[in-house]
């Protein structure tokens, strides 16, 4: 099931290891190395805890997608598919997530148009959830104003535009004459309906509630970190500086914001007047108990459930948007 993705997973865990190498480099390895012996490594525990609380709440809302979906997938074969996705975690902008729409596929039948608005709605929820979560810094830090108006900017336009049925169909009609890929539209336009659907008020209120309860939880692990290195930020600054470098990370479409993430988180505690080799210690420190805790979590659920949910090898595109291929 993974061969399709293998080699973007093993690039970007091998990029992940030279980029931390280099930050080690850069910071000084005797002063990070001095930073971490200074750490009460117990603090972890706390951390991975609040971490799976991140994922519980995602994990909850994502199963309340798919049963407004009507997708019938149990309470089980849904976790397994939710974790399973941390693994694509580390592609480029997180696309290889709609595997897991192609596991329910393979375990349910029903086409990948069906149920990607669900990875879709998810992905916006948490964009939406880590505006307003980087807004309440801003307050403090009085900078980032710009870049975060222009995000919301952004998201009312989409919003906007994919709840106007007319407009919507309009580009899809559009879509629809351009060679190659017109032959989907239908597929689109099932795929439009079960987002429309999700992106009613009412569910995209539930959806970023949930976002803002789960990534507050990260948030607070990332101060508990910045305390365990003696970094004197409270909850609302180290929630600006982590949700505002989580945001900077995905504009960038990098596999899993590598370099971008980490390179803005340890700037931003530069700034507020951190040690460099503290800043890029807490930052690695903090990575690992969020992106690669969530990354190792989704391979062992893959190598442990991947026979119930088996695919193809190579995917035809026909087949990932739900049209029957060979």
């Amino acid at each position: 099931m993974l061969s399709k993705y293998w080699n973007k997973i093993v690039f970007s865990v091998g990029f992940g290891a030279v980029l931390y190498i280099g930050f080690s480099i850069y910071s000084d390895a005797s002063s990070l190395l001095s930073a971490f012996e200074r750490f009460n490594w117990w603090l972890i525990f706390p951390v991975l805890l609040l971490s799976a609380g991140n994922f519980l709440f995602r994990y909850l809302r994502w199963h309340y997608f798919l049963n407004k979906l009507d997708t019938q997938l149990g309470i089980v074969d849904s976790l397994v598919v939710f974790l399973a996705g941390f693994v694509m975690s580390v592609t480029p902008g997180k696309s290889g997530e709609l595997l897991k729409a192609v596991m329910i596929k393979n375990r349910t039948g029903l086409p990948v148009s069906r149920t990607a608005p669900a990875v879709f709605t998810e992905r916006l929820c948490d964009i939406i959830s880590l505006i307003f979560l980087a807004f309440l810094g801003i307050f403090t830090h009085q900078q980032g104003v710009i870049p975060l108006l222009a995000g919301f900017a952004g998201i009312a336009l989409l919003l906007l535009t994919l709840g106007s049925p007319a407009t919507s169909h309009f580009i899809i009609r559009q879509i629809e004459k351009l060679p190659l890929i017109g032959r989907f539209s239908q597929s689109l336009v099932a795929a439009y309906d079960g987002t429309r659907l999700l992106l009613h008020p009412r569910n995209l209120l539930i959806g970023v509630a949930a976002g803002i309860i789960a990534w507050m939880c990260e948030c607070a692990g990332f101060a508990i970190v910045l305390r365990g290195f003696g970094i004197d930020q409270g909850v609302i600054q180290a929630t600006f500086v982590y949700s505002f470098a989580t945001l900077f990370g995905a504009a960038t479409l990098l596999p899993g914001g590598l370099g971008t993430t980490e390179g803005s988180m340890s700037a931003w505690l530069v700034y507020r007047g951190a040690p460099l080799s503290d800043a890029v210690a807490a930052t690695l420190v903090t990575r690992v108990c969020t992106l690669w805790f969530a990354v190792l979590l989704g391979a062992i659920t893959m190598v442990f459930w991947r026979k119930r949910f088996e695919a193809p090898d190579e995917l035809e595109p026909g087949s990932f948007l739900g049209v029957q291929g060979k």
